[in-house]
């Protein structure tokens, strides 16, 4: 519990540094670089801008390093055939995704040339009932490699089916 308050007071401090400025209907938050594991900040910014209603762009600090850590992704269940055999598959069908975008619409978030890294088997993104989303100018990598799995190119969402994407 102590170690919950710890993160979620660290987030807040780390929120607040968070410049969030709105034009013309269209909201930017900048996020600074973040020390450690960022998979909390980046997760509040998201839930943010995809709950504000306008446009927005979540611009990250160009150059910077954000780490994202299985310990602190969202388990969530997810029938994602390719990730792994059935024999690696023994949290039954639980996924730990560390950047949730749900319900957003006219969304982008720009790396800015920034570098996202990942550390355990985790799903860095996953696009939930979207339109008009972009990710762009970042570069994802992987702390220690497990199990590599990518998609290169453009994926398209129509028209296919719930539990499948497509990747051309």
């Amino acid at each position: 519990m102590r170690i919950f308050a710890i993160k979620k007071f660290f987030s807040a401090v780390v929120l607040s540094t968070v410049g969030v400025t709105a034009m013309h209907g269209a909201v930017t938050y900048n996020v600074p670089a973040v020390a450690g594991d960022a998979t909390g900040v980046l997760q509040q910014v998201i839930e943010m801008a995809s709950g504000c209603g306008d446009a927005s762009v979540i611009n990250l600090a160009p150059g910077a390093e954000y780490h994202v850590y299985r310990t602190s992704a969202t388990p969530q269940l997810r029938h994602i055939s390719n990730t792994a055999s059935a024999e690696e598959n023994f949290d039954n069908g639980i996924k730990y995704i560390a950047l949730n975008i749900s319900g957003a619409s006219n969304l982008t978030l720009d790396g800015n040339g920034a570098k996202i890294v990942t550390h355990g088997e985790l799903t860095t993104f996953a696009l939930e009932q979207c339109e008009g989303v972009t990710l762009r100018n970042f570069t994802l990598s992987q702390g220690h490699t497990t199990m590599l799995s990518m998609c290169t190119g453009r994926i398209s969402a129509s028209p296919v089916s719930p539990t499948s994407a497509v990747c051309g």
